[in-house]
C-alpha cells in the first residue's frame, strides 16, 4: 500500500516536472522567437505588408493600394533616433493598424507616450513583442539608439505603421 502511494506520487511529481519544462521551453522558445538580436549593425526590416500586386508606377507618378486601413501622411523632426532611414523633412505612409496582428517585429511604428503630455508622437522600430498580465505589450527603439524606449507601448497607444517612406 505504501508503496503504491509511493509511485503515484512520484508519476505525479514526474509529470508536474514535464509539464514545468514544457511550460518553460514554450516560454522561452516564444520569447527567443520575439526578440531581435541585433549583431553587426544588422536590424530586422519591417514586415512586408505592402504586396507588390498593390504598387502601381506610370510615367509620372505611382500609385499604392491600401484599401481597408485609414492611411496617415507623417513628416518627422530631426530627433536623430531613426537615422539614416528617417530625417527630419522625410515623408512617410503610415497605416492605422486594425489588430496587435498588424505589428510584426522589425516594423516601424508611431505611438504616444503615456510618460509625457505630448501631442506629438514617437516612431521608433519594433524589437521585441512580448505578454504580461496585462496583455501584449510592444519594446521600441531608435534605430540610432544605444537602449530600447523605456516603457512598455500597447496597442492602443499605436498612431500608425509605416509602410512607405518617400524621400
Amino acid at each position: 500500500m505504501i508503496q503504491k502511494k509511493t509511485n503515484m506520487f512520484r508519476t505525479i511529481i514526474n509529470i508536474l516536472l514535464l509539464i514545468f519544462i514544457c511550460f518553460n521551453l514554450i516560454v522561452t522558445g516564444h520569447y527567443l522567437r520575439n526578440y531581435i538580436l541585433i549583431k553587426d549593425d544588422t536590424l530586422m526590416p519591417p514586415s512586408d505588408f505592402v504586396h507588390q500586386d498593390n504598387i502601381y508606377v506610370y510615367s509620372d507618378h505611382f500609385l499604392v493600394n491600401l484599401s481597408g486601413y485609414n492611411i496617415i501622411w507623417s513628416r518627422f523632426k530631426d530627433s536623430g533616433s531613426m537615422k539614416p532611414i528617417l530625417h527630419k523633412g522625410h515623408n512617410a505612409v503610415e497605416i492605422i493598424p486594425k489588430s496587435i496582428g498588424d505589428i510584426h517585429l522589425g516594423d516601424i511604428i508611431s505611438y504616444m507616450p503615456t510618460h509625457e503630455e505630448s501631442e506629438i508622437s514617437y516612431i521608433h522600430r519594433v524589437v521585441e513583442i512580448n505578454y504580461d498580465q496585462n496583455g501584449t505589450y510592444f519594446i521600441v527603439q531608435g534605430d540610432n539608439n544605444d537602449i530600447p524606449d523605456p516603457e512598455r507601448v500597447r496597442f492602443k497607444q499605436i498612431v500608425g505603421k509605416v509602410v512607405a517612406i518617400i524621400y
